[in-house]
């Protein structure tokens, strides 16, 4: 049965989106920058897109991209220096650090040091004691859609 593009899954349609970027890095010398490069995607699915971009012969283009899945974290699949954290301080100022700065042995599990907080990168929690959840829970208001 044929669907129109609106029908499709949110992976699907998130594919559509990207292939003809990806295309182009490939093809052409083109800088493609993603943000949340993940957003939608199965990890192994996402994790296949990168090959095919790094295994190709010839590549032309550049591929940025953002990403908060953990599992792309593997010294076998990419470099030291292709992976940068951001780290936001109290100000909200971003800096970036390359894992190349941390010296690490390439036995590391990577992704158990990120989830860790070992590279920093991690969320400040503070802003979600902000919400006051409770108070709002403790007047029994109910969440609208």
């Amino acid at each position: 049965m044929p669907f129109e593009l609106w029908q499709e899954s949110d992976r699907t349609r998130r594919l559509f989106e990207l292939a003809p970027a990806l295309f182009k890095a490939i093809y052409n010398e083109s800088l493609v920058m993603i943000d949340e490069f993940e957003h939608s995607l199965h990890p192994t699915l996402l994790r296949e897109i990168i090959s095919k971009f790094a295994n190709t012969p010839n590549t032309k283009g550049q591929l940025v991209f953002t990403t908060h899945e953990a599992y792309l974290l593997d010294q076998d699949y990419m470099r030291q220096d292709e992976f940068w954290f951001a780290e936001k301080d109290d100000q909200g100022a971003t800096t970036y650090a390359p894992l190349s700065d941390y010296k690490i042995r390439y036995d590391l599990d990577l992704r158990k040091g990120y989830l860790s907080g070992r590279f920093g990168a991690v969320p400040h929690t503070r802003a979600l004691h902000q919400l006051q959840w409770n108070k709002y829970a403790e007047a029994k208001h109910e969440p609208t859609i």
